[in-house]
């Protein structure tokens, strides 16, 4: 450029007007490209935002490095700063490009494979140049691979726009005139019209102005739909509540027409209800809470598969007294049906065993195996659907002599002088599974007075205690049962309060003792 001669202060002042809209223009790409980073970190999601913000970043570096050498001098003089700075944006330059269309053009194949390429350029342009290869070697590889991905960028762009995405229209307007500005520049240049002034600058604003305008016309479509729906919220919330009211309505028929199953099961079990029996100086006493509790119209009641009965009976002209403690499989419905069954069968025979002389004459080990197989064939007559665990037993309330059956369920206990033990005792097949011939074993012992024989449920076991560690898990001691009969005596309401304090019953709950004179 020509020596002048002048004021430093009207030099500086005619530079600042002759570059001050090209650095105008720069720090306002910086800015949004800045700007649009920072959106696109407290939101990751938003890569159309970051793509974009590298792009204009990149832009406005370039704006401000390049073809301002006067006022790169007045800011910071370090000509090697400045020509690093040009040529490291325009290595950024295409393949931010590239993410930007990638985003707006997501149906194209080619655009990311040409993205990558040029990215993989530049990394290894700036890696190059790190030991010690000239900018000058490294930009004209890079120039003619841009130019052979801008026009094949340019066909995926026109075929996009001729399909009818206005994205790709939108990029086609602002790349035209991008382009109609750089060829008048040319033209300038060259001398063949008259130029009176640098237009490629705004051209390329135009061009950026383009791209910003799909930003801008992603995120109000965004924002109409966000507005319409929170316009049709109220709407929305009005027929959402009307659903679930009437769903809840549904659920509370629902729940209705359940609980009246359950109280007229309910009512079919009453005559079952544990009650205690004094025969002589021998007493049979019980306790049970199902665990299925409900509300019906206004009337508290409880169902389950648990059943507790205790009848008088008379065999070879000696009294006794029969017991049953047993536990229908199955949840709530299922379970209360077979304990109806259990509890019903086992009423019928005692009523047939004193109404017929030949019953009355048998011995109490063919009283329960008779028992057990008419039981037994009642369940099966269910075909598996139903199975039941029972103790079955008679004692012989002058001598104590005790006989039972124990059908799989939990092993009975004696306490005796305020010890209590498990005594020998063996199992038989559990009703409904055992084959129609089995014959049950009958288990003898001989109570003495003050002694107390102990049946319970499994829901005496099933109960979630605390451990060392301080967390819930299921009971798996064995010796819980007979601590607690020692600690609390043979009471069973006595017993069932201590069980519930020991932790959390997870099912029906029955004791039965039987208490010896």
């Amino acid at each position: 450029s020509a020596l002048t001669i002048g004021e430093r202060s009207e030099r500086i002042q005619s530079i600042l007007r002759r570059d001050l809209a090209r650095v105008s223009l720069g720090f306002l790409f910086f800015v949004v490209g800045s700007f649009c980073i920072v959106l696109f970190l407290r939101n990751l999601s938003q890569s159309l935002l970051g793509a974009f913000g590298l792009f204009a970043l990149a832009s406005g570096i370039y704006v401000v490095s390049n073809r301002t050498l006067e006022l790169q001098h007045l800011l910071y003089y370090n000509p090697r700063f400045w020509m690093d700075l040009e040529h490291i944006s325009i290595f950024l330059m295409p393949p931010t490009f590239g993410l930007f269309l990638i985003q707006v053009l997501p149906g194209s194949r080619v655009l990311r494979p040409i993205a990558a390429v040029l990215l993989g350029y530049a990394i290894l342009g700036f890696v190059a140049h790190g030991f010690g290869v000239l900018w000058y070697d490294l930009l004209y590889p890079f120039f003619y691979l841009t130019l052979l991905a801008a026009l094949t960028i340019a066909v995926v762009i026109l075929r996009h726009a001729l399909g009818g995405s206005n994205e790709a229209r939108i990029i086609l307007i602002g790349l035209g005139f991008f382009l109609g500005t750089a060829i008048y520049d040319m033209l300038g240049a060259l001398a063949l019209i008259y130029w009176p002034f640098q237009a490629v600058t705004w051209g390329f604003m135009g061009f950026q102005v383009a791209l910003g305008s799909i930003l801008y016309l992603r995120y109000s479509d965004t924002h109409r739909q966000l507005a319409a729906y929170s316009q049709n919220l109220e709407k929305m919330v009005e027929k959402r509540t009307e659903d679930l009211d009437r769903s809840l309505r549904e659920v509370r028929k629902l729940k209705e027409k359940q609980d009246g199953d359950y109280f007229l099961i309910s009512l079919l079990m009453h005559p079952l209800r544990p009650r205690d029996l004094i025969v002589g100086d021998s007493r049979v006493v019980m306790d049970l809470r199902q665990k299925k509790q409900f509300e019906y119209r206004g009337r508290k009641s409880s169902i389950g598969g648990d059943v507790c009965l205790a009848r008088e009976l008379e065999l070879q002209d000696r009294k006794y007294v029969a017991f049953l403690n047993g536990d229908a499989m199955g949840k709530s419905m299922q379970g209360a049906g077979g304990a109806v069954v259990l509890g019903t069968a086992f009423g019928s025979l005692i009523e047939r065993a004193r109404n017929s002389a030949s019953d009355r004459n048998r011995r109490p080990e063919t009283f329960l195996r008779d028992s057990f197989r008419e039981l037994n064939r009642v369940f099966l007559a269910f075909e598996g659907s139903m199975l039941t665990t029972m103790l079955l037993g008679v004692l012989d309330v002058e001598s104590g002599q005790l006989h039972f059956i124990n059908c799989e369920h939990p092993m009975a206990a004696i306490l005796r002088n305020r010890e209590a033990v498990y005594p020998p005792q063996e199992l038989t097949t559990k009703l409904g599974l055992a084959e129609p011939s089995a014959e049950p074993v009958v288990n003898q012992l001989q109570l003495q007075p003050g002694d107390a024989f102990c049946v319970g449920s499994d829901g005496k076991d099933d109960v979630f205690v605390i451990d060392a560690e301080g967390g819930e898990v299921r009971n798996q001691d064995d010796g819980l049962f007979l601590r607690l009969l020692m600690e609390h005596g043979a009471e069973p309401s006595r017993m069932l309060d201590a069980i519930e304090q020991s932790g959390e019953v997870t099912d029906d709950l029955s004791l039965l003792s039987v208490l010896f004179h």
